[in-house]
C-alpha cells in the first residue's frame, strides 16, 4: 500500500476506528460450526462488536463472513471517523478482495464466478456483498484500508518482530513497523479470537444457537463490475 514506517499513533488515536474480525471452527468435515466476530475500538474502547454462529461452515467461510460484518460495521461510521481500518488475519479473504476478485468472470449458464484458471469461486456471494460494500466505502467521505495481519501472536519481542516482518510482506509495506503497532493489533486479533472460540465451546451442544443471519446472493445484473 506504500506506507511509510507504520507507527502506532497513526492508528490508536480519537480520529481512527481499528475494526477487527476473525473466526473460530469446531466439530468435523461436512458440519463444522463456526463463530465468526468483530470488534471495532477507538484506541483503546470498544464502540460496537458483533458475535454470529454458522453451522456447516469452513474456515474461510467464516473469515470471509467475518469480514463481511467488519464491513458492513464499517458503513455504520463511515460519516463519524475519517479513517476506517479493517484487519484480519486471513489472507485468502484479504486477497480475494483486493485483487483476486478483479480477475473473476461471471458464467451466465450456471450464474456462477469462475477463476482465470475457470474454477468456481468458493463463497462467491459473500465476496461479492462485501465487495459491493467496499465500493460504496470507497466513496464515502472516510479513508478505508484493508490489512492481513498475523494470527496468534504472543506477546513478546521476537514474536512481535516476527509478526512485523509478516505484516510488512503480506501488505507491500516499505518502512519500519513499530512493534507497539503490532502489539496493539495482535491483542485485538486475539481478543476476538479468543472470544468467538468461547462462545463456540459454550453453545456446541445448542445447535439452535448455529444460525447464521446473513443471506447472499449472486445475480448476473449485480456483476456487471466483473
Amino acid at each position: 500500500m506504500g506506507v511509510q514506517d507504520i507507527q502506532n499513533s497513526q492508528f490508536c488515536n480519537e480520529n481512527t476506528l481499528n475494526i477487527f474480525s476473525d473466526a473460530s471452527i469446531i466439530g468435523k468435515s461436512g458440519n463444522f460450526k463456526g463463530c465468526y466476530g468483530v470488534v471495532a475500538v477507538v484506541k483503546d474502547d470498544i464502540i460496537d462488536q458483533t458475535y454470529r454462529m454458522v453451522s456447516y461452515t469452513t474456515n474461510n467461510n467464516s473469515e470471509i463472513k467475518g469480514i463481511r460484518a467488519a464491513l458492513d460495521i464499517a458503513m455504520r461510521y463511515r460519516f463519524q471517523f475519517p479513517f476506517i481500518n479493517i484487519f484480519s488475519d486471513s489472507l485468502i479473504s484479504i486477497n480475494g478482495l483486493k485483487s483476486y476478485i478483479l480477475g473473476w468472470r461471471y458464467n451466465p449458464n450456471d450464474g456462477c464466478l469462475y477463476t482465470k484458471m475457470k474454477k468456481k469461486v468458493v463463497n462467491q456471494e459473500i465476496f461479492i456483498e462485501s465487495y459491493r460494500i467496499l465500493k460504496e466505502l470507497e466513496a464515502a467521505p472516510c479513508m478505508i484500508c484493508l490489512y492481513h495481519q498475523p494470527g496468534h501472536v504472543e506477546n513478546g519481542y521476537n514474536n512481535l518482530v516476527k509478526a512485523a516482518d509478516t505484516f510488512r510482506k503480506t501488505n507491500v509495506i516499505r518502512g519500519n513497523i513499530d512493534l507497539n503497532f503490532m502489539r496493539y493489533i495482535s491483542t485485538w486479533n486475539n481478543y476476538v479470537d479468543n472470544t468467538s472460540r468461547s462462545m463456540l465451546r459454550r453453545n456446541k451442544k445448542n445447535e439452535q444457537e448455529f444460525i447464521d443471519p446473513l443471506i447472499f446472493t449472486v445475480q448476473q445484473g449485480d456483476t456487471g463490475w466483473l
